[in-house]
């Protein structure tokens, strides 16, 4: 089920922050992950899906520049929906978080080009630093401040 958020901010508005589409095959936690980024005063949730194939029509048509998803939006299709996204937003930054005892490590995950990974149990803190982390590269945020990918 895709649920796009809506907002009093005009995305033209140079100020919007970093907006973000979150993947998560269970409903308590898109709405978990969507609460705790909409916390952050730079970080505007833009959609929530349930799975790979909306997760890459959301970021065909919204163009996020973030993707978090859940460890399990991977297994219906592989990798192959982190370098489908790659292909849609290469400019986009991707977060999977997963549970420390599975069975899926962070390896493969970089190799299809994730940006980085978060284990469920680092959640909140975690998931918050590691995007601040990511964006903290000055030529990224004036580039989102201007409207632009860098």
């Amino acid at each position: 089920m895709l649920t796009i958020q809506s907002s009093s901010r005009d995305p033209s508005d140079s100020q919007n922050g970093i907006r973000a589409l979150v993947a998560a095959g269970s409903a308590v936690t898109r709405g978990g992950i969507s609460v705790l980024l909409g916390t952050q005063k730079d970080i505007e949730v833009i959609a929530t899906v349930r799975d790979e194939v909306e997760m890459l029509q959301s970021a065909a048509t919204l163009r996020p520049d973030l993707v978090v998803m859940e460890h399990g939006i991977l297994y219906g299709s592989g990798f192959q929906c982190v370098m489908d996204l790659r292909r849609l937003v290469p400019d986009a930054k991707v977060i999977v978080f997963m549970d420390s005892k599975g069975h899926l490590s962070p390896e493969p995950c970089f190799a299809a080009g994730v940006d980085s990974c978060v284990q469920k149990e680092q959640i909140p803190e975690g998931l918050v630093s590691e995007i601040k982390r990511l964006f903290q590269d000055p030529p990224i945020r004036k580039a989102l401040r201007a409207g632009k990918k860098a």
